[in-house]
C-alpha cells in the first residue's frame, strides 16, 4: 500500500511539478481570454455601430431608418399632390394645403396626408358656373395619382358643369326663337306698310267698301 501510496504521491508530486512548470502559461490562457472578451465587445460594438446611423443626434437602427426613408419620400409625394391641387384651382381655391403629419424616429414631422380647399358651389350665370366647374375638375385630376376622393370631385364638377352647358343652350335656342319672333314681327309690319302704300287704288277699293273709321286708318299710310 505504501508503495502504491508512494507511487500515488510520486505521481502526485510530479503533477504538482508539472503544475507548477505551466502556471505561466495558464496565467497567459486567462490574460488571453480576457483580451478575447474585450475583442468580442469592441467586435460588437463596432458591428452595432455597423447597423445603425446617426442622424439629428439620434442612433437610428435599420429598421427605423427604412420607416424615416420612407416617411420622406410620403412627405414628398404628399405635399406635391396638394401643390398640383393649388396650382390648378386658382381663384377658387379657399384654403390649403393643410397637412397631417407623424413625427418619424428622427423626431421631426412628416406629412402624410393633406387637402386643399376649392370652391364647387354654382354660380348665378351658368357661363360663369361652366368656367368655374371645368377649373374644378382640372384642379381635382391635377396631381399624378388623384385619390378617390380628388376623383369623386371631379365627376360633381364634371356633372355640374353638364348642367350649366344645358342652361347654356337653352338660353341660346330661347335667344334665337325670341330673334326669329323680331324679325317676323318687323317684317309683317313692313310688309304692311308697302302693300298700303304701293297699292292706293286697293286702298280706295277697301275703304269704300269699309266703314269711315278704317278708311280713316288707311288713309294715315297714304
Amino acid at each position: 500500500m505504501t508503495t502504491i501510496n508512494k507511487s500515488i504521491y510520486s505521481s502526485f508530486n510530479n503533477a504538482l511539478k508539472f503544475n507548477k512548470g505551466q502556471a505561466p502559461a495558464v496565467q497567459n490562457n486567462s490574460q488571453n481570454k480576457k483580451q478575447a472578451s474585450d475583442s468580442v465587445q469592441n467586435s460588437s460594438g463596432a458591428q452595432n455601430n455597423k447597423d445603425t446611423v446617426e442622424i439629428n443626434g439620434r442612433r437610428l437602427t435599420r429598421k427605423q431608418l427604412a420607416i424615416l426613408l420612407e416617411l420622406k419620400k410620403r412627405d414628398q409625394q404628399v405635399r406635391q399632390h396638394e401643390m398640383a391641387h393649388l396650382i390648378a384651382g386658382g381663384q377658387y381655391v379657399r384654403g390649403g394645403p393643410n397637412y397631417v403629419y407623424e413625427v418619424g424616429p428622427d423626431g421631426r414631422r412628416y406629412a402624410v396626408g393633406g387637402d386643399v380647399s376649392i370652391d364647387t358651389s354654382p354660380e348665378r350665370d351658368p357661363r360663369a358656373t361652366l368656367r368655374k366647374m371645368l377649373t374644378v375638375e382640372r384642379a381635382a385630376l391635377a396631381p399624378a395619382n388623384p385619390s378617390a376622393q380628388d376623383r369623386a370631385v371631379a365627376a360633381k364638377a364634371a356633372q355640374e358643369a353638364s348642367k350649366a352647358e344645358m342652361e347654356i343652350i337653352e338660353m341660346q335656342q330661347r335667344s334665337h326663337q325670341n330673334s326669329l319672333s323680331h324679325a317676323s314681327s318687323i317684317k309683317n309690319n313692313e310688309g304692311s306698310q308697302v302693300f298700303v302704300q304701293n297699292s292706293p287704288s286697293s286702298t280706295s277699293s277697301y275703304s269704300s267698301n269699309s266703314n269711315s273709321n278704317i278708311g280713316n286708318f288707311l288713309n294715315i299710310f297714304i
